[in-house]
């Protein structure tokens, strides 16, 4: 009876697949390729844009938009976010 039961196989499906059921080594990218796309796929269009408006400007119209220089951007981005959450809570409570 046990071999016939649909049985969790164990494991977190979410570390190594999308919600296509691919690897991301199917996808050729490696699994911190992965999450540091995803950490720069939470910035919104304005910023990104943004980011590539500053390098052109940095590189007088020679692009080199690196992962890292946009990792910092959706970094900075994060941490603006917890500021502003913190910030207001300070402000609600103040009242």
């Amino acid at each position: 009876m046990l071999k016939e039961a649909n049985l969790n196989k164990g494991g977190n499906p979410n570390l190594s697949t999308d919600t296509t059921g691919l690897k991301v080594s199917e996808l050729g990218i490696t699994r911190d390729e992965s999450s540091a796309f995803q950490r720069i796929s939470n910035l919104p269009q304005e910023l990104f844009e943004e980011q590539i408006r500053l390098v052109l400007e940095e590189n007088n119209n020679q692009t080199e938009l690196t992962t890292s220089k946009m990792l910092h951007a959706a970094k900075q981005y994060e941490l603006d976010k917890i500021r502003n959450a913190e910030s207001e809570k300070l402000q609600k409570h103040q009242k």
